[in-house]
């Protein structure tokens, strides 16, 4: 929370660059409807489902995020679902006192050690690095995830030229 004015200018940056900046409190609006959990989502659940669907996790790292029981499981469920995780330090930290999860990340410091706009064209830069076969993961892994929310059998979750399909996906991973 103490973060939200970097998180907002932030993710006002990238919506006026074209992205899509998904988290609790935005308010941005996708073509599928608005971004952001509501009163009414379910709130760790509208959580996952944001990570899943992210082509990549971007996060602000900061002496209150470092200590945040809910980053650390943000970055452990965003690495059980192999995300690309991109930390930028918006505060700088003492990281030998940082979690372990957040410790393994490579932290960016672009936003401490450039300025802004220096600093927005090197995150772009990096969220822009395979995107195409990362939108493709993002929509697998979402469907992947309803589909065994809905407990249905896992080895029925692709079939015939799906299956190939997936397969060449796979082999082109950067």
């Amino acid at each position: 929370r103490k973060d939200l004015t970097f998180v907002n200018r932030l993710s006002d940056a990238l919506a006026d660059r074209g992205y899509l900046a998904d988290f609790d409190q935005s308010t941005h609006e996708a073509d599928t409807g608005v971004t952001g959990i509501s009163p009414e989502d379910e709130w760790w659940r509208r959580l996952e489902s944001m990570i899943a669907a992210a082509d990549v996790m971007v996060l602000a790292v900061s002496p209150d995020s470092a200590v945040s029981k809910v980053v650390d499981e943000e970055i452990a469920y965003a690495r059980s679902l192999s995300k690309r995780i991109i930390a930028v330090t918006c505060r700088d930290i003492d990281f030998s006192k940082a979690p372990p999860r957040l410790s393994a990340l490579n932290v960016n410091h672009w936003f401490l050690e450039d300025d802004f706009e220096f600093a927005l064209n090197k995150l772009c830069s990096a969220l822009d690095r395979d995107v195409n076969w990362l939108r493709i993961f993002s929509a697998y892994t979402v469907n992947a995830k309803a589909w065994f929310d809905a407990e249905k059998p896992g080895d029925k979750l692709l079939f015939g030229d799906e299956i190939s399909a997936a397969e060449a996906w796979s082999a082109r991973r950067p």
